[in-house]
């Protein structure tokens, strides 16, 4: 056992430290970036899945409708298209589509993380900087460094309070972002469900639903985040951070440091994926309603078909929207991979670690400048179809949806330069981070909020959009 290192190395070491308890660590503490990243991947494909089978029900003469309720009960549908195609199927197709999936898994994703963050509370005293400086009593390697990063959760600086409490009522607006997002869902599947036809035949709620998790995705990577900032403060070996080794190989709160930090980063980026696919979803309800309104257009001139500059707005329009997505896909792969690796193999691991440290710098430069130019390119796509054609929009109601999509991006930017004033500059790389993720649970209940207004259910191009698909697919065909 090494020497414990005095000095310099203990800041605090001339103030009072009480024992506190042992409590025993989680022994969870799970890595949610990975689990949410597969979780998202494999609930796209369930929505396929579950879409052709709606679909394929909600047809007239289904085979699989006439397997279940027989020849002679097909009179329980609707008597021309089929829409109504008996009420137990319909309603369960409803129950059971990827929305339920999403939303189980995201509150047990909450759930976990809860309960994660009461075990440190408890070992913490509700994070009493006395129990925080009483975990770092068995570390016998501190840098010289370590006060300076945790001067306002250890130390007794004025104003450590702040956020010691801002991060304690974080849990309370992750919560209320899941029952306002999960209630704003519900309205569209009622809604969904009084037209009849399905999910599928209603692609303007379909999309509308997907944008609806961006704040409830965004507020669970935020809330993981904090807490794994936390847990540099606490000193916590909980879940695979025990297995953690600095460059010698060694066992350190060091090496645990640089660990939440990478997990804190990737657990964005995730998010940041999802918020690109919102994006998407947002351009192709703009497009279409701009189609719906041309058609309609050509429909009262007495012209029929679609105009032909459509498409090329629309593959143009999009162009920027796949460069962004496959930027932050891009991003989020290399860094999941990385630190999953780290995270799960240790010690076992090292070289890998040591090749990853050596490009680190370039690596992020890449990924800036990618993503710099990708959401350019996506954004300014975006606001030249809504400024060219509004007259087509003013229903649609683009502006407040927009901000929607996208405020989350601008607020974390507005954020990092909040970061850099006085005195939150005087904040170290992980008390900027705890600042950063508490404030950002916040303001997703905010922006749960504003989607609550911006995507209401029964506005007509709901109604519009549905009879533009239906006359695509039949041109289609």
């Amino acid at each position: 056992k090494k020497p414990r290192v005095e000095g310099s190395t203990r800041p605090f070491s001339n103030l009072t430290t009480p024992r506190f308890q042992a409590h025993r660590a989680p022994a969870g503490a799970m890595y949610v970036a990975p689990v949410l990243a597969l979780g998202l991947v494999l609930l796209l494909a369930y929505r396929c899945c579950v879409k052709i089978l709606e679909h394929r029900w909600h047809r007239p003469h289904s085979p699989a409708r006439q397997a279940l309720l027989g020849a002679e009960d097909q009179d329980l549908g609707s008597p021309s298209d089929g829409e109504d195609s008996g009420p137990l199927m319909r309603l369960m197709l409803l129950v059971f589509h990827y929305y339920t999936p999403l939303y189980l898994v995201l509150g047990w994703l909450t759930l976990t993380e809860l309960r994660d963050w009461h075990s440190l509370l408890a070992r913490t005293h509700w994070l009493e900087p006395a129990a925080l400086r009483a975990s770092f009593d068995d570390e016998t390697d501190l840098p010289s460094w370590w006060g300076n990063e945790l001067q306002y959760t250890v130390g007794d600086k004025s104003g450590s309070g702040c956020l010691r409490y801002l991060s304690l009522v974080s849990p309370i607006f992750v919560v209320l972002t899941w029952l306002v997002t999960c209630c704003n869902t519900l309205r569209h599947v009622y809604v969904v469900h009084c037209k009849r036809g399905g999910v599928n035949s209603h692609p303007g709620h379909d999309s509308a639903i997907l944008i609806i998790a961006l704040p409830l995705i965004y507020s669970l990577m935020a809330f993981k985040s904090l807490n794994r900032m936390w847990m540099i403060c606490a000193n916590s070996k909980a879940g695979s951070l025990g297995d953690v080794v600095d460059f010698s190989g060694q066992h350190n709160w060091i090496a645990r440091l640089v660990m939440c930090q990478l997990m804190y980063k990737t657990n964005f980026m995730v998010a940041d994926v999802y918020e690109a696919m919102a994006l998407f979803q947002f351009a192709w309800l703009t497009l279409s309603v701009i189609g719906a309104h041309r058609y309609k257009k050509k429909k009262a001139n007495g012209e029929v078909g679609e105009d032909p500059t459509q498409k090329g707005i629309e593959a143009l329009t999009v162009q920027g929207i796949y460069l962004f997505i496959f930027s932050c896909l891009l991003e989020a792969v290399y860094y999941l991979f990385t630190t999953s690796v780290e995270a799960y193999v240790g010690a076992a691991a090292l070289h890998f670690t040591i090749k990853v440290q050596n490009i680190k710098e370039k690596v992020h430069f890449f990924f800036l400048g990618c993503g710099t130019i990708a959401s350019s390119a996506a954004i300014g796509n975006v606001v030249t179809v809504e400024l060219t054609f509004h007259e087509f929009l003013e229903e649609f109601r683009p502006s407040a949806k927009f901000w929607s999509t996208k405020i989350l991006v601008s607020i974390a930017f507005l954020q990092s330069l909040l970061l850099l004033i006085p005195p939150l500059d005087t904040m170290s790389v992980t008390e900027g981070n705890l600042f950063y993720a508490s404030l950002l649970c916040i303001e997703c209940f905010g922006v749960s909020l504003l989607h609550w207004i911006a995507w209401n259910p029964a506005e007509g191009w709901y109604t519009a959009l549905v009879e533009y698909m239906r006359m695509k697919g039949n041109e289609g065909t």
